[in-house]
Formats: structure tokens, sequence, C-alpha cells
């Protein structure tokens, strides 16, 4: 959620069931810190609003992606309740320009004002082959505005 990048990798040791020792996949043996492989993070990845979150009046959308042009597109849905597990109705929609050039991973954010409900938003790529209307590696989460 933003406590690490690339440049400053934090170390992490993994236990089940509060011990050290056990073997993962039948070959990955944990217990040891490990820290993240930047060459598998999700190409788009929604790190705020959390999936439940409660706001006021607007939301504000913090993430990490990579994209073609340097750009990721956005919609918001209304919901007919935080539970809903459909798409819903599209409320607002726009695209969001990422903090680094084109193929590289970067942060975007945004804040869309909204009236009160339950909400989904999605940050995806865009298709550019032209081939498929498709969201590519999308990422969303739902949220309720109060």
């Amino acid at each position: 959620a933003g406590l690490t990048t690339a440049d400053n990798p934090l170390k992490v040791v993994v236990l089940v069931d509060g011990h050290t020792g056990y073997e993962a996949f039948g070959h990955v043996q944990l217990g040891e810190p490990m820290s993240r492989n930047y060459a598998f993070a999700a190409p788009v990845w929604v790190i705020e609003p959390q999936e439940g979150d409660t706001a006021e009046d607007q939301v504000r959308v913090l993430g990490r992606g990579t994209a073609f042009e340097s750009q990721l597109s956005w919609q918001i849905y209304r919901l007919k309740g935080p539970r809903d597990t459909g798409e819903g109705t599209l409320a607002k929609g726009g695209t969001v320009s990422i903090s680094a050039p084109t193929g590289q991973d970067g942060e975007f954010e945004f804040t869309q004002q909204l009236g009160r409900g339950s909400y989904r938003v999605f940050v995806y790529a865009e298709d550019t082959s032209g081939g498929s209307q498709d969201r590519q590696n999308p990422d969303s989460k739902v949220f309720t505005i109060r």
C-alpha cells in the first residue's frame, strides 16, 4: 500500500499457523525473510479505496499501474448496495495518467464527487489493438459514500 518501492524493498517472513518451515506448493520453503519481485507486480493495482471503505462526499482513487502511453481508464458504477456483485449503473468515467514513462510502473490518483450510495470503481488499461472492448488487467473496489 505504498509502503515500499522497487528501490526500497521490505522483507517479510511468511508464517503458517504461526510457524516457520512450511513447504508451500511442494517446493517453496517458508520461514526465511523474503522480498517482493517487482517483475511480477500486477499491471493495475487500486490501493485506495480499499474494499468496503466509506467516505463522506468524494472518493480518492490511488494506485499503481503500467500502461501504453502512460494512461489508464476508469469507470465508477453505482450499485444497489455494498454487497451487490453486479456491475451496476455507470455513474462516471474517464482516464488518468500514470507518473511514469510508457511501459513502466507508476502511480495514479484522481478524486470524484459522488452522491450517497454504494459504488464500484474499475481501473484498467484500454485494448490498444482495436480488437476488443474488454478491460485489460482491471482492478476494482467497492466503497460507500455516506
